[in-house]
């Protein structure tokens, strides 16, 4: 273990130690910019929110006992995590309120961000002293934490049917061809919210079959490798047909392909509104998709508590599944690399 942490900090160290581009020609100096401006993409916009939000938490403990958090020591580290680690919250839980323990990745959420900050300002993170590290250890297989898993329940065919007779209903043409394809290709591709948002045109490739989707960036593909969804046009609640329409009706031809359109629901938001200042890009995000799905959920008259966005997900492997349809044609379509992990998805 010592050795091990003794390797982590040096190469901390060299990492993040100020470069020193007097070794350089002035010629280079460009090129090594150019490197450095890769490192914004490091990190995901949400992950980003996480960490600051969670940085926030640990800052507020270090000042409200008169600690400096950057750089932190190793015991103000334990002292914040044992709070963490033992209180209790009152969170929601199917609808209900019910007061529960931080959970794993919740604490893990925290040690991640003291990391990214420490490292970030070159300094050595005290997350990796060894005291830290038996504690999460600890933590992560104590069996007394009153633990609730609030899993959101998958979104079947006949909850699928319902919400796309209550948006076919929508009188507001534009919104109505939207929502129908976006909602039907979350669940007919079993996408995460985050990549249906970035699905562009140019991805689609319409055949006579079906729909091949190019997936270039996803959670389990942050290197860019081409990853390809085949969509038939003969599955139940296929989303192909409503994603051509969508495309016709919009007029959108490249670039994103789910766009923010304006409150009378007559036009495609080409920027953004001087009342709506969060609003940075005429197109989606991740919790737009959420927002529609629940707004559609609640004129259904189906109970909002238990569904979520992720349920279109789960919900295209429980029906596959009960359907009788083979793990690996479903594992295609998720993009799982491992069949344990899509199991957790059969409900």
């Amino acid at each position: 273990m010592k050795n091990g942490l003794t390797t982590l900090v040096n190469r901390q160290d060299t990492e993040h130690a100020p470069l020193d581009l007097s070794r350089l020609p002035l010629a280079l100096h460009t090129k090594v910019d150019q490197a450095k401006s890769q490192q914004q993409h490091r990190r995901s916009e949400n992950t980003v929110k996480s960490y600051l939000s969670a940085w926030a938490s640990f800052v507020d403990f270090c000042d409200s006992y008169g600690f400096n958090p950057l750089p932190a020591s190793p015991e103000i580290l334990m002292a914040y995590l044992g709070q963490e680690m033992t209180r209790t919250f009152i969170g929601q839980f199917n609808g209900q309120e019910t007061a529960r323990h931080l959970s794993n990745s919740a604490i893990a959420m925290r040690v991640a961000a003291i990391r990214h900050f420490h490292i970030e300002h070159g300094h050595d993170s005290p997350t990796y002293h060894p005291e830290i590290i038996k504690s999460l250890e600890g933590f992560r297989r104590n069996q007394t934490r009153e633990v609730l898993h609030d899993d959101k329940a998958p979104l079947l065919n006949d909850e699928l049917g319902k919400l796309v007779s209550v948006i076919v209903d929508n009188q507001k043409d534009l919104v109505k061809s939207r929502d129908l394809a976006l909602i039907l290709l979350l669940r007919a591709g079993a996408f995460r919210r985050s990549e249906i948002v970035k699905l562009k045109v140019g991805d689609l490739a319409f055949q006579l079959e079906g729909l091949e989707i190019t997936i270039r960036f996803s959670k389990s593909n942050q290197d860019g490798r081409k990853e390809v969804k085949w969509l038939p046009d003969d599955e139940a609640f296929s989303a192909n047909d409503a994603i051509k329409q969508w495309l016709e009706i919009s007029g959108i031809e490249s670039g994103y392909i789910f766009r923010s359109i304006t409150r009378n629901g007559l036009a495609l938001r080409t920027g953004p509104k001087e009342d709506t200042p969060i609003l940075e890009l005429p197109v989606l995000c991740g919790a737009d998709v959420n927002r529609i799905l629940k707004g559609y959920l609640v004129k259904a008259g189906i109970d909002v508590h238990r569904f979520g966005a992720h349920s279109a997900r789960s919900g295209f492997v429980t029906q596959m599944g009960s359907d009788g349809e083979d793990a690996m044609k479903i594992q295609r379509r998720t993009l799982h690399k491992d069949l344990r992990m899509l199991s957790t998805y059969n409900k």
